[in-house]
């Protein structure tokens, strides 16, 4: 089977919806996507979570950058707001 580029989208539920919500903030190439039940708090979630590429960019910054979970969960949500943001929302 062949992929249509102009028709490549992507579906997420749960946590895959609100990855998906970044995804589609910063990949111009997807035409659009159906995002489930998304919701929570990622910046949280990514400093609580046991994955291990999570608890070793966690260790990471806490090391180079000296932040405790408060600065990790303040720097997340910026980063976060920022990718999510339209450049035409900021002016940029």
């Amino acid at each position: 089977a062949e992929l249509d580029a102009d028709r490549l989208g992507c579906v997420g539920i749960s946590m895959g919806g609100m990855v998906g919500g970044l995804l589609l903030a910063v990949e111009p190439e997807l035409a659009g996507g159906a995002l489930c039940l998304a919701g929570g708090d990622l910046a949280d979630m990514l400093v609580a979570s046991t994955e291990p590429r999570a608890r070793s960019w966690r260790r990471w910054r806490q090391e180079e950058g000296g932040l405790r979970d408060a600065g990790l969960r303040e720097e997340l949500s910026r980063s976060i707001v920022s990718a999510a943001t339209p450049p035409t929302a900021t002016g940029k």
